[in-house]
């Protein structure tokens, strides 16, 4: 798979409470995240370069909360140069990683919720 989301860096940060975090940041990242990236391909459509700066740095942000490192890179590379000619390939991309990250992470939801409920 192009990304597989493990708990790795939440648990250097949280330790045993990691999946107790993830649990609950999850599903608020993915909300936020979608909206947002909606949000930065319409300010790159319409070459808004302040918003997409301010986008791109909020959804890196969140990505790299969650350890998603390779996601926040594309983002980063947006953020630095938001007029550049090639920001439509990388928010292509950003949305390929962040699509493969949201089904990681819903895997991983829906493996964790019940094991989190019963406690």
């Amino acid at each position: 798979p192009i990304l597989e989301f493990d708990l790795s860096d939440l648990k250097v940060h949280f330790g045993d409470a990691a999946e107790t975090i993830f649990v609950e940041i999850a599903p608020t990242f993915l909300e936020h995240s979608e909206r947002d990236l909606n949000l930065l391909q319409a300010a790159v459509d319409q070459d808004q370069t302040e918003k997409i700066q301010k986008l791109s740095h909020s959804i890196k942000g969140a990505a790299l909360s969650l350890g998603l490192k390779r996601l926040a890179v594309c983002l980063d590379s947006i953020e630095q140069k938001p007029g550049a000619p090639t920001v439509h390939e990388s928010l292509a991309s950003a949305q390929e990683l962040w699509s493969a990250a949201a089904n990681s992470i819903e895997a991983l939801l829906s493996r964790l919720k019940p094991d989190s409920t019963s406690v």
